[in-house]
């Protein structure tokens, strides 16, 4: 909590841990004693941003930590008085910082993926419960299968693309539906 010029009111357990400042010397300092000016800016702009519009606001900050930079989803909202005029601001920030990296790991995860799919000379396609139709092919599986498209083929299921009976005798549909139980157990 940070009244209307910026100082620091109060702090949580978690703040003094991780800015290196208790709740008693906390009192007599702003953002710009505790961060690098260019984030004590982007702070002090929020704030100042939640004081004009008195309403409640989410932001994306960046915050020092001893092991570099953290990304934060911060919640920033007045405190009012008794006329309805903002006194303070309280903000709520959670370190999205590992969140990020996951997220950011999947992007290029699914970009390999999706090169390796695309770019393979192997038929590849995937299915869907519960009516387990094919949901995407390659070029590959287009061709092999003589679809015009994936369109066209992503409206099929595997006993479509397959002869009525198995080289074995049993009905490709019972085949295929029993191959696909064993592959999810």
């Amino acid at each position: 909590v940070k009244d209307t010029e910026g100082r620091y009111l109060l702090i949580n357990r978690q703040y003094e841990k991780l800015f290196h400042v208790s709740r008693e010397a906390v009192r007599t300092l702003t953002d710009y004693d505790i961060f690098p000016k260019d984030l004590a800016d982007a702070f002090r702009a929020h704030d100042l941003r939640v004081l004009q519009e008195a309403v409640p606001i989410e932001f994306d900050e960046v915050a020092m930590h001893d092991d570099g930079p953290h990304d934060y989803i911060s919640i920033k909202f007045p405190l009012l008085d008794a006329a309805g005029k903002p006194y303070a601001v309280c903000g709520i920030s959670t370190d999205i910082t590992d969140r990020k990296k996951i997220a950011e790991a999947l992007v290029r995860n699914e970009a390999k993926y999706r090169v390796l799919f695309e770019s393979s000379r192997d038929a590849i396609m995937t299915l869907f419960p519960p009516d387990w139709k094919f949901t995407s092919a390659n070029s590959a599986t287009i061709a092999l299968f003589g679809a015009k498209d994936e369109k066209e083929f992503t409206s099929l299921g595997p006993w479509d693309v397959s002869p009525a009976r198995q080289p074995d005798g049993e009905p490709s549909v019972d085949k295929a539906k029993r191959m696909i139980q064993t592959a999810v157990e």
